[in-house]
């Protein structure tokens, strides 16, 4: 994951530090996210990060 932060940044993409392993085959129940107990406080921190990223971003398309 580490090396894709250069790639990401040189295509003017806004990388995230926190990161999390979902299965497709286990953890998507009819197009919803259903993560494993293990994992809810990695997604959680994930979309701690992601959305206010993605407010921020948004004023800058508009």
């Amino acid at each position: 994951m580490e090396a894709w932060r250069g790639v990401v940044a040189n295509a003017y993409l806004y990388a995230t530090r926190a990161q999390v392993g979902l299965s497709t085959f286990t953890e998507f129940t009819d197009g919803e996210v259903t993560p494993g107990e293990r994992k809810n406080a990695g997604v959680h921190t994930l979309l701690d990060e992601l959305v206010p990223l993605a407010r921020a971003v948004k004023t800058l398309r508009d």
